[in-house]
């Protein structure tokens, strides 16, 4: 690429049809070109002295060189072919030769540009590197040669970036008679270059800006890090650096526990006077999860980004209240993005500028975006750290309350570790251990206790072993003055699901409880006793008065019966009519006397036994009553205890009874049936039942626990179902007694 320069020096005018010829060797790559200027018309020749400047890079002569193997070169067609323009001017700088390149890059033809002069064609611009045309052509006149970066204009308009070099050419004389130029056009590699280098700058710079959003958010974060875990205190920090960071002004509002609106919580604004202000709207009232761009934000987890804002914009995204802050400093740009921690809304942080002129753009809402994120996960770790405090706290409280119930506690309580030494025990077990707590923690069982160890060591090895919980354990201290009695239970103790560390036990003192048993046993014993001597007084008593009923008052009237027949037998004058009264009166009163010896005890009770007995009741019953006995038996032809025959007749006489008051049924089914430990009584009718929960007569609670009171008194055991409408079930097992037994004692006593 080459600059022709004008020179101040006289030269002879060359005419038009002055061509340029080759006649010699061309070293383009040493740029030693040996030319020869011929003036076809005044055979006028320019050239350059053998040790002139020139001669270095472009050597013109008129002599044949030594290498004439050369000679026979086309050097104008290999000047034709090369891709730089290659262009010589004469002294006043028209144009004596334009190369095919020369054509191409500049937009003019050979036949347009011989004979105009270089600044008219292809002016230079620029210099690259800043120099003046006169210092460049100071240099050329100088060394005679020129180097250097040049911008020009295109035919078209278009700037090229021109690499030139140009050479003075020398008449024989040495006189600057021209110059030839050699210029390469770079301006597809200039242009590359400066993309690169602008794609360089912008990746510079978006690596700064970036580097300094890290910056930002680091400092953000270690700033949280360091917030103590105070929830007011991180909300003031977070406002105050985003707002700083970003500018010109943060708010942030948290989601209400039930999730319907947003409650105001923090701002700040760079500008004092504007924060006053800033405060005083934004306290002023909660947001609706319903309004504006933070309420969609809540709802969505959507961030917003919304520049150029005008009134009507800004109060589209804003509360109307905000309208006496637009008006003291208009908001032009406005950023609203969620604060959520794994996709989980805590509330919004907005931003907005109101005194930075420029808009946001969309990497500040990046940046604001990763803010609120840091921000949100600080504020969730607050959080987290003020429930972890007051978990702490609560849980403080609440061991402390429990080491004042486990030392305070009448229990015995202790901690055993998995080699049998005690890692913990309260104030009684050490009283009971003969030892205090301190003594006890790091010992074993056997150096504590060495009495019982022996007792107790196979049992923790059970729980030890995963057998599980051993329950209520009586112990019996034989040792202690007086003796003491302890119920125990081993636990097994386990961290979360991991494996057995050891076995709590329990020991509940129960010595006064125990006593008041055995009193309670004996008393209950002498009651049954006495019970049951009661019983078989009023049976020995219903016997007896049954007997003398029927020997002594049923047969004094059966004799006064008799006299008065006889009287009447003996009387030969019709019978008065008051002796007949009289004899009717005697039998009426021996049939009452009768009836009342078998309702008191009927004789054949104690002769004939049960069987025979309760088959006379039935007869008796169905003939009194009109409702008919179905009696089912199995074994029980033999004779009883005397206690389980009047037992079991009077149950059923009871039951019988019952029945003919209350049943409003005509038919009952009696069951009785024996094994070798039972006699088995079964009373079954399906009359109109009744709700024992709410049974209200006197008299059938009385029979009721008439019977329930004989079973219990000889040990065994009595069921009553019924229900209104679905009839009565009594079901009655007394054990089997020997006969010759009267009165249950010993195992009853």
């Amino acid at each position: 690429m080459g600059l022709l320069l004008r020179f101040g020096v006289a030269a002879a005018k060359a005419q038009q049809q002055n061509r340029l010829c080759v006649t010699q060797t061309c070293y383009t790559s040493a740029a030693s070109c040996h030319l020869r200027l011929r003036n076809a018309g005044m055979g006028s020749t320019f050239s350059g002295g053998e040790n002139s400047a020139v001669s270095r890079a472009i050597h013109m002569r008129i002599v044949p060189t030594p290498q004439q193997s050369f000679a026979a070169i086309n050097w104008p067609a290999v000047i034709e072919s090369i891709d730089d323009a290659v262009i010589a001017v004469d002294a006043e700088q028209r144009i004596m030769y334009w190369n095919h390149a020369a054509a191409v890059i500049y937009g003019w033809s050979s036949a347009e540009a011989i004979g105009r002069t270089i600044d008219e064609l292809i002016p230079v611009l620029q210099y690259r590197d800043g120099s003046s045309p006169e210092a460049v052509l100071a240099d050329v006149l100088r060394a005679g040669v020129w180097r250097g970066e040049v911008i020009q204009r295109r035919r078209d308009g278009a700037e090229l970036w021109i690499d030139a070099s140009v050479r003075v050419i020398f008449d024989d004389d040495d006189r600057p008679n021209g110059m030839v130029g050699i210029n390469r056009d770079r301006t597809a590699q200039v242009r590359a270059e400066q993309s690169r280098s602008a794609a360089d700058h912008k990746t510079a710079e978006l690596l700064r800006r970036q580097v300094h959003r890290l910056g930002l958010l680091a400092d953000l974060s270690h700033a949280f890090a360091a917030t103590p875990a105070d929830l007011q205190t991180t909300l003031a920090l977070m406002v105050e650096r985003v707002g700083a960071a970003i500018g010109d002004a943060c708010v942030v509002r948290l989601l209400s526990a039930d999730g319907t609106a947003l409650l105001p919580s923090a701002c700040a604004h760079i500008d004092p006077a504007a924060n006053d202000l800033t405060r005083r709207i934004f306290y002023a009232a909660s947001t609706s999860i319903d309004q504006g761009l933070s309420g969609i934000a809540a709802r969505t987890g959507a961030s917003f980004l919304r520049t150029h804002l005008d009134r009507a914009g800004f109060l589209s995204v804003a509360r109307t209240s905000y309208e006496l802050y637009y008006d003291y400093s208009p908001i032009h740009s406005v950023i609203v993005v969620p604060l959520q921690v794994e996709r989980r809304v805590l509330g919004v942080l907005g931003v907005f500028r109101d005194k930075t002129p420029e808009p946001y753009a969309s990497d500040d809402l990046m940046l604001v975006q990763e803010m609120a994120d840091r921000a949100a996960l600080a504020l969730e770790n607050t959080r987290l750290r003020a429930a972890e405090y007051q978990g702490a706290e609560r849980l403080k409280h609440a061991m402390a309350q429990l080491d004042a119930l486990f030392d305070s506690t009448p229990l015995g309580l202790a901690f055993i570790d998995a080699e049998l030494r005690f890692l913990r025990v309260n104030r009684r077990m050490a009283e009971l251990n003969g030892a205090s707590p301190e003594a006890h923690i790091g010992r074993p069982l056997a150096d504590v206790i060495p009495t019982y160890a022996p007792l107790v060591e196979p049992l923790y090895r059970r729980i030890l072993a995963g057998e599980g919980v051993i329950e209520n354990l009586e112990f019996h201290d034989a040792h202690a003055e007086p003796p003491r009695d302890w119920l125990t239970s081993y636990f097994p103790v386990s961290l979360a699901a991991g494996p057995i560390i050891g076995v709590g036990v329990v020991f509940v003192e129960i010595t006064a409880r125990r006593q008041a048993e055995r009193a309670m046993h004996s008393t209950a014993a002498q009651l049954r006793a006495l019970s049951h001597r009661m019983v078989e007084v009023q049976e020995n008593e219903r016997r007896h008065l049954a007997r003398e009923l029927h020997d002594e008052i049923g047969q004094t009237l059966t004799g006064l019966d008799i006299m008065l027949e006889m009287l009447a037998r003996h009387h030969s004058a019709p019978i008065p009519e008051t002796l007949d009264m009289a004899r009717r009166y005697v039998r009426e009163l021996s049939e009452r006397v009768r009836r009342l010896s078998l309702d008191l005890r009927p004789s054949m009770l104690d002769d004939l036994g049960l069987n025979p007995t309760l088959r006379w009741l039935f007869d008796r019953f169905t003939s009194q009553t009109g409702i008919e006995v179905r009696f089912h038996q199995h074994g029980a032809e033999r004779r009883f205890a005397p206690v389980i025959e009047t037992a079991a007749y009077r149950i059923i006489q009871e039951a019988l009874t019952n029945v003919a008051r209350h049943a409003q049924i005509n038919r009952v089914v009696v069951q009785l049936m024996t094994d070798r430990h039972d006699l088995q009584i079964q009373i079954e009718d399906e009359g109109i039942g009744f709700d024992l929960q709410t049974l209200q007569s006197d008299h059938y609670q009385s029979g009721l626990a008439g019977m329930r009171e004989r079973v219990e008194l000889l040990g065994g055991q009595i069921a009553i179902e019924s229900a209104p409408q679905r009839g009565t079930l009594i079901l009655v097992d007394l054990p089997m007694y020997p006969v010759t037994t009267t009165i249950p004692v010993g195992e009853q006593l």
